[in-house]
């Protein structure tokens, strides 16, 4: 719990910074034009949902918690040599989801015929 709300400061001073920095939205290279601090954005949003959520209300708020698995992204947003590996994982994708699909439709006809000899 301490160590969240430690992480969730240090991301919003690197997000106001950001923001100061190159501008909110409307300048040409601004914070949320870019997809990485968009991602950025939403996860300190979020985290500040869920805290202030905890503390005050008895809201439960078991999605938002989900969006914490964003947070190593986060720091892919700093490392542009990973920007490359993420982004050509996210191009493999739809390749091996073809793949994939290929081989359950096999196995399915192949269960059928199994099936039927049995």
């Amino acid at each position: 719990e301490f160590l969240e709300n430690y992480f969730l400061g240090i991301f919003t001073c690197e997000a106001i910074l950001k923001i100061i920095a190159l501008g909110f939205l409307l300048q040409p290279g601004a914070y949320l034009r870019n997809v990485w601090n968009l991602l950025d954005f939403t996860v300190v949003i979020t985290g500040y949902i869920t805290v202030f959520a905890q503390t005050g209300t008895g809201i439960d708020l078991r999605t938002l918690r989900a969006v914490r698995v964003l947070r190593p992204l986060k720091l892919v947003s700093g490392i542009p040599s990973l920007q490359v590996v993420l982004k050509s994982l996210i191009k493999a994708m739809a390749p091996l989801l073809q793949i994939g699909l290929l081989v359950l439709f096999g196995i399915v006809v192949l269960a059928i015929v199994g099936l039927e000899f049995y």
